[in-house]
């Protein structure tokens, strides 16, 4: 199970960090998404588990320790699009 932690880059310029436990032969893909006022750590364990089988996306959502993001507000309420991984 490699892992891999990059960033993803949003049309807005935003760099969101992730977490990928790559499987070579996965069952499933999986993606853990945390809730506010946490970060993608909190998944790990759950992750590191799960990636025995399936690959396993762990990621930062905004507003998060481990991202950049510009100092303008957004334009738009709806979620932006991200870069393909």
């Amino acid at each position: 199970m490699p892992k891999s932690q990059q960033q993803a880059r949003t049309r807005d310029g935003t760099r969101l960090a992730y977490t990928l436990y790559d499987h070579p032969t996965p069952s499933r893909h999986i993606a853990l998404i945390h809730s506010l006022a946490m970060d993608r750590s909190f998944w790990r364990p759950v992750a590191e588990r799960l990636a025995t089988d399936a690959c396993v996306l762990i990621h930062d959502c905004r507003d998060t320790a481990d991202r950049t993001s510009p100092r303008v507000p957004s334009q738009s309420s709806s979620m932006p699009t991200i870069s393909p991984i």
